[in-house]
């Protein structure tokens, strides 16, 4: 028996001779490839047309959007334990990264080159018959990220270079906190140049907390503490440790850091040594925390026992 594409279907067998009327046996082998393949075998003037089904496989996911910045991405491909298949690009800026065969299940990796045509371009990644669909848009994603009660005007698919504005609105009871992530600050309204995908958190907390943030005395030491409060604490509204050895006082304080004031279980504190603080002309200590190019937020707590 042969099949279309000239492979025998049973290389010991080839032929067989008879005469007169009876049955014609056959063996079909198993077929290790998602394609369908039909063969003949050949009686006297007759033929007779077997047609074998491939294996099933498939692809999660089947399409994906990106922006047109350069990249990489990959999918999952679930197929038989034993079952071959072949991964094959049908474009130039497409190009799959590692290996492009594989036996059962994988995954296909792959990089994406900058897209400088100007349009939104459709490139196809093909495993065993099935289609992975890329889409590349001239266009970058500004996305925003919500934690709290409000809502971020702004956010959506910009042309590079394109000037984009973000505007944070907080729910009744709420005020808007600050932003991190690729856009960070305080204020309510931000605008930056899309010249790369952005993600941008905008926190929100409850007004409660906003007003203790406010008002807090510079004696509460659970409070929390603006910048101008930090500043003007009193001598008197502390608690001093007395030497009676050395009669000297000893002011007990703690520096707490958090980077989220809607949870108060994210406080911690921030490692101070001889070498962060210094000490100014006028008497007042400062304590330098190194900057880490995120939002955070400081108060002053006096430990238990000071």
């Amino acid at each position: 028996m042969m099949f279309q594409d000239g492979r025998r279907h049973h290389p010991n067998c080839p032929s067989a001779l008879g005469t007169g009327a009876g049955p014609v046996a056959y063996i079909v082998n198993a077929n290790a490839t998602a394609d369908t393949r039909i063969g003949h075998i050949k009686i006297g003037g007759n033929t007779y047309t077997i047609t074998q089904q491939g294996y099933e496989l498939s692809i999660s996911p089947a399409v994906a959007e990106v922006g047109s910045n350069a990249g990489t991405g990959q999918f999952g491909v679930a197929a038989p334990i034993d079952a071959v298949w072949e991964a094959i690009s049908d474009c130039d800026w497409i190009t799959i990264i590692g290996a492009r065969t594989g036996i059962g299940d994988g995954v296909i990796q792959y990089a994406i080159a900058d897209n400088t045509t100007g349009e939104t371009r459709v490139g196809r990644i093909v495993v065993a018959g099935k289609t992975y669909t890329l889409t590349q848009k001239t266009t970058l994603p500004v996305a925003v990220q919500v934690r709290g009660q409000g809502s971020v005007q702004g956010s959506g698919d910009y042309t590079q270079g394109a000037s984009a504005t973000l505007t944070a609105t907080p729910a009744p009871g709420y005020v808007f906190s600050h932003r991190s992530g690729d856009a960070v600050g305080v204020e309510e309204q931000v605008s930056f140049r899309v010249d790369a995908a952005k993600e941008v958190v905008a926190t929100f907390i409850p007004e409660t907390v906003a007003q203790k943030l406010a008002a807090s005395s510079a004696g509460s030491h659970e409070g929390y503490y603006t910048r101008d409060q930090i500043h003007a604490l009193e001598v008197g509204n502390l608690v001093f440790d007395v030497d009676e050895v050395s009669k000297t006082a000893r002011i007990g304080v703690q520096l707490m850091e958090t980077d989220d004031l809607s949870d108060p279980t994210r406080w911690t504190p921030v490692g101070i040594s001889a070498n962060n603080l210094d000490v100014g002309s006028d008497g007042s200590v400062g304590m330098n925390v190194r900057a880490s190019g995120k939002t955070r937020f400081y108060k002053i707590v006096i430990p238990q026992g000071h």
